[in-house]
């Protein structure tokens, strides 16, 4: 048999055996809900019930809050103000807050608030390229979307609370606000790219 002969065999048997092992090593359908993600844990392998959350965690510049420092820069921008713990309620949890100076330009949509009409505040969901530009505190599962601070200019510059629509903007003063529950990052409209 010649070389060339030998090389292809070994491919195909190399293929047949990963198949097989692979077959064998394949859970049943029923062993974990679809779309959901194994994560590695010491003990066991367990199902992640967000799995879209631990893809967002991974998306955009994270930084590590209980080791950065004021002056610290993240991407284009630089922390003037940071406060980090460990939650008591869960100690794989750090809580608090991120303060930064410098403005990004995103590109996105004005979005409800999720507790619309209730709040009224003018919101902004960064697309995913501007959302990979954007500071992101570790282990952080949620969306990256935020409120402005300046609310009545970001009303009357950009949209209405409530009204959705495809945006670019130019913030700063950007701040994360991290917490156990319903905590919302918010930001300063500089200016609206395109004006409405």
């Amino acid at each position: 048999m010649d070389k060339r002969v030998a090389q292809i065999c070994i491919q195909k048997c190399a293929r047949m055996m990963s198949l097989v092992f692979g077959l064998v090593a394949c859970p049943s359908p029923g062993d974990k809900p679809p779309g959901a993600t194994i994560v590695a844990d010491s003990e066991a392998a367990v199902v992640d019930p967000d799995p879209a959350g631990l893809r967002r965690s991974r998306i955009g510049l994270v930084f590590d809050a209980l080791r950065a420092r004021k002056g610290d820069r993240v991407g284009d921008l630089v922390i003037t103000d940071i406060s980090a713990v460990v939650a008591q309620a869960d100690s794989s949890t750090v809580v608090g807050t991120a303060a930064f100076k410098g403005e990004l330009r995103l590109s996105g949509r004005t979005m409800r608030h999720p507790d619309y009409p209730e709040f009224k505040p003018v919101c902004f969901e960064a697309d995913s390229a501007s959302a990979a530009r954007m500071p992101r505190w570790s282990g952080d599962r949620r969306r990256a979307w935020f409120c402005f601070r300046n609310n009545d200019e970001a009303a009357s510059r950009l949209a209405a609370p409530g009204v959705e629509r495809p945006a670019t903007i130019v913030i700063d003063d950007f701040t994360i606000h991290r917490g156990l529950s319903d905590q919302v990052n918010e930001a300063r409209l500089v200016s609206p790219v395109r004006p409405r």
